[in-house]
């Protein structure tokens, strides 16, 4: 009787703490998702300015990620020859949407500037939205409240 007791107590705890949890997580899923993007934000103009040459961070929203490259004619599209960074891939359930970036892609100039002050929105299943600004003139990136 004791043992039942135990495992029913139990059993209710579970059902009202894993909802929360979930949340939770896919709230620190967001979060991380968010931050990989400013980060290869922030590593492509550090590498156009270090390599005195231009960079392009490229949105692959169907993919559901972020990638960039060494832009060496700088035409803005990935030829044979450009070298290609590393892709930022976001976590299940969060997905990017390219909200005003030309051809859903940003030039990173060798003196740090972007090619346009635009905007992306991180957005994941629960209804969190968080959108990040570059812009052109700094070349900085901004998470928005």
């Amino acid at each position: 009787m004791d043992v039942t007791t135990v495992l029913i107590i139990m059993g209710l705890v579970a059902a009202i703490a894993i909802p929360g949890f979930r949340s939770m997580m896919d709230g620190y899923r967001h979060r991380g998702s968010v931050d990989a993007v400013t980060g290869k934000l922030f590593m492509t103009r550090q590498l156009a300015i270090r390599n005195k040459s231009p960079y392009v961070v490229a949105l692959d929203a169907v993919n559901r990620q972020i990638t960039g490259f060494l832009d060496q004619n700088g035409n803005g599209v990935q030829d044979a020859g450009d070298t290609a960074i590393n892709p930022v891939q976001m976590y299940d359930g969060v997905q990017l949407n390219n909200v005003d970036w030309p051809a859903a892609r940003l030039m990173f100039f060798p003196n740090g500037r972007a090619s346009a002050t635009s905007d992306l929105t991180v957005t994941d299943n629960d209804g969190r939205i968080k959108t990040i600004r570059v812009s052109s003139i700094t070349g900085t990136s901004q998470v928005l409240p």
